[in-house]
């Protein structure tokens, strides 16, 4: 059954375009123990709790069923202490080393360590994927820029972006709506994946707010400040989904995607394609001040 396991992972992350690191560099799971899954050596992970762990995040990041996920999980035992032998007479008769004792309890100790752990990733990323707005909040600002936009046009402003529209280099996308424009500075690399460089301008003071939407199953993450900045949100979501709106501050957004082609990037509610790319890329998305 772990043959079965590690075939099927192995046709599914070469399907998304992942090789071995970029599982290890999503995962942060040994590339070691992630060549073990997938040739079906469970044993040699470094036990019954963390084989479940791995094969749940591996799963979840090259697209799995849950429900297989699962499966596969309730054949392995639930701890460790059930391969251990049976007491027989002999061991009965023979008392533990204290050497025995000590390492029980050291496994002890670290089990729960570890759950501690597990309880405050948990608590960090509810925290931070609560919105700092409420909707209500949003709605009212959408409609204070809605009604500034209808009682009093910006004539001069619309000539300007006509003139800018008429002479832009091709790099420079259509305005997404009034007073909002995007330009694709340039395309680049960032360990060994494509990476592209946007430029947002507000030129009426209007909110920027970033959305992605899913037309397939994509692993993303999205920090702020660049690749190392504060993490916003990671996760891994299906067709149909979409993230929070993020509001576009003077920091650099950094999106990281899994699955470039299953992306749609929401600008103020417009769609931009990021490409058709069907493995990991990267975008990084900056507010261009205005003169």
């Amino acid at each position: 059954m772990s043959e079965e396991l590690g075939q099927l992972l192995r046709e599914l992350r070469i399907k998304k375009g992942y090789s071995i690191e970029d599982i290890q560099e999503i995962t942060k799971i040994r590339s070691k123990y992630i060549e073990a899954i997938e040739q079906g050596r469970l044993d040699e992970l470094p036990g019954n709790f963390y084989a479940k762990a791995f094969i749940k995040s591996y799963g979840e990041v090259v697209g799995l069923n849950p429900d297989l996920i699962e499966q596969y999980q309730n054949l392995i035992p639930n701890t460790d202490l059930e391969d251990l032998p049976s007491k027989t007479a002999h061991s009965l008769a023979k008392p533990p080393s204290k050497m025995g004792k000590y390492l029980r309890l050291s496994s002890i100790y670290i089990f729960v360590g570890i759950v501690l752990l597990l309880i405050y990733m948990l608590i960090v990323s509810i925290v931070q994927d609560k919105p700092n707005e409420s909707t209500g909040d949003l709605d009212k600002t959408r409609l204070e820029t809605t009604e500034k936009s209808v009682q009093k046009p910006n004539t001069s402003l619309t000539s300007k972006n006509n003139q800018n529209q008429s002479t832009k280099e091709p790099s420079k996308l259509q305005p997404l709506s009034t007073g909002i424009e995007v330009t694709k500075v340039s395309t680049t690399s960032y360990r060994n994946r494509t990476k592209d460089i946007y430029e947002v301008v507000s030129t009426e003071n209007q909110d920027i707010e970033i959305q992605l939407s899913f037309n397939d199953s994509c692993w993303f993450e999205i920090r702020k400040g660049g690749p190392r900045g504060k993490l916003i949100v990671m996760n891994t979501l299906n067709k149909g989904q979409v993230t929070d709106k993020i509001k576009l501050d003077d920091q650099e957004l950094w999106i990281h995607l899994g699955n470039a082609a299953g992306v749609q990037l929401n600008v103020n509610d417009k769609n931009i394609s990021v490409g058709n790319e069907p493995g990991p890329k990267y975008i990084s998305i900056q507010k261009k001040k205005t003169q």
